[in-house]
């Protein structure tokens, strides 16, 4: 082989492992992993190794032989390891760890103590072949698991490289005898040289590709899911809507009556106004309480008319400050009329201090809402038809509770009553307790349904959490 200089051939192909594993760091960037980090310092540390043994005739046996043996083996286990890693395998480190010692003592023992350098070179070199070649066999198990073309040609490289230190052993066999230095095989070490080369520069690219279209399959599937929760978010909040509008087509009649109270009360007092005035009889004495009673009826038209035109339009309000007694109240006014005619008794507690929250009112009034009117529901055959509303706080959680005197419900409906389009009544739709549980969680904050103890009302529970603000500047709206 005297075209090549052995001793030459290793030391560049040493340098190129050193610089392959660099480059593969610095293109990763961002993309950087573990498994990328164990791979590449596997590579430094192969490098390293091929260095020392293209110097093993001008070193010590101990540099060019046991540590540059010791470093071709754990490199391999480096590598074992960032493709284990990948495959979601338990880590090898403790066998891969006594495999090394092992290796180095086996190397030490026969290298120096009997001097059996054909048995210490067959084995070293087997050893480590077997290490490549289950490094080709994890890139073929990431192959398959990924469908990647990367790892299945990071298999073919190694799988050659394991082919030529094969070679390197039949030849060490085959002839016994020669010089210790691992050099001295000229045919085998320029075949290990050339295969090595490729394994340096495809093998690395390959691992490169591999990690890059990982990271590019991961980019993907993160714009998949931020689409979906996009989409999903805008079904919800069309839901919403759609459940709002439900609620006041249920509430229509009981609403109408709830308008026609003022607006017949402005109709008699400005017929009585004007008969006053036919008669001439009208005195300012007469005429104020009239007006009066036409301004108060009017504006409570008015504020009920408003309550229903924001309940329905869609909500694009920013998460503010509300008060909860504010939210209760709002629910209070736009139901009150429902509950009236189904003949129900609402039980607010005494207003407390106001309990503020960040979220949005109109949502919060929509979460209330549907926890009133299932409760409400709940009543329709229940002798005792009473509803409690409260609400308070108590760090680091603030608390919307409905309580009835209904029936209750049954363990198996608690676990599914928040799934949507379940529902236990006729001609429900299921969405009024999933709705109620969805702005909670946009809150921040969680559902909580649960049956009723008789020391309370004995029926269904439906309590709202929410997160209280952190301390800190915060006023209320």
């Amino acid at each position: 082989m005297g075209w090549l200089d052995i001793p030459t051939a290793l030391f560049i192909l040493g340098v190129l492992y050193l610089m392959a594993p660099v480059m593969t760091w610095a293109v990763l960037g961002r993309d950087r992993t573990p498994s990328a980090a164990w791979w590449c310092l596997g590579g430094l540390l192969f490098g390293a190794g091929v260095i020392l043994a293209s110097f093993a005739s001008k070193l010590p046996a101990l540099l060019g032989v046991l540590l540059s043996n010791v470093l071709f083996l754990s490199s391999c286990a480096l590598r074992v390891q960032a493709l284990r890693q990948d495959l979601d395998r338990p880590p090898a480190w403790r066998w891969m760890g006594w495999l090394v010692g092992l290796l180095a003592v086996f190397t030490a023992v026969t290298h120096w103590g009997l001097g059996w350098f054909t048995l210490r070179a067959s084995v070293n070199t087997a050893v480590i072949a077997l290490g490549l070649a289950y490094v080709a066999h994890l890139a073929v198990c990431v192959g398959r698991q990924e469908k990647s073309r990367n790892a299945h040609m990071l298999a073919s490289v190694y799988a050659a490289f394991v082919v030529a230190l094969l070679v390197r052993v039949v030849e060490i066999i085959a002839s016994p005898g020669g010089d210790p230095v691992p050099v001295a095989r000229p045919v085998s070490t320029a075949l290990i040289a050339m295969t090595g080369l490729v394994t340096a520069v495809a093998g690395h690219f390959c691992y490169l590709g591999l990690l890059l279209d990982r990271a590019r399959r991961r980019e993907r599937t993160l714009l998949a899911e931020q689409a979906h929760s996009e989409a999903l978010s805008r079904l919800q909040q069309q839901l919403r809507q759609v459940e709002r509008q439900r609620s006041i087509d249920q509430m229509s009649v009981s609403l109408a009556h709830e308008l026609s109270q003022p607006v017949g009360a402005v109709l008699t007092n400005a017929q009585t106004g004007l008969r006053a005035l036919q008669q001439q009889r009208l005195t300012a004495e007469l005429l104020a309480p009239l007006l009066q009673q036409i301004e108060h009826s009017a504006r409570h038209a008015s504020r009920v008319i408003e309550r229903i035109r924001s309940f329905i339009q869609p909500s694009r309000h920013p998460l503010r400050a509300v008060d909860l007694r504010e939210v209760c109240d709002s629910t209070c006014e736009l139901l009150a009329a429902d509950l009236q005619a189904r003949g129900i008794l609402l039980v607010r507690t005494p207003a407390t201090d106001a309990v503020l929250v960040r979220g949005d009112a109109l949502e919060l009034t929509q979460a209330l809402l549907n926890g009133l009117r299932n409760a409400a529901d709940a009543l329709m055959q229940s002798p005792r038809r009473e509803i409690r509303l409260s609400y308070g706080a108590e760090a680091p959680w603030a608390w919307l509770r409905v309580e009835d005197s209904g029936p209750g419900l049954q363990a198996d409906e608690l676990h599914r009553v928040a799934e949507p389009f379940y529902t236990t009544k006729t001609g429900g739709l299921g969405l009024g307790i999933s709705i109620a549980d969805s702005i909670a969680q946009r809150h921040g904050g969680y559902l909580v349904l649960g049956q009723g103890t008789p020391d309370d009302l004995g029926g269904a529970t439906f309590e709202l959490r929410l997160p209280l603000p952190s301390p800190g500047p915060f006023t209320a709206p």
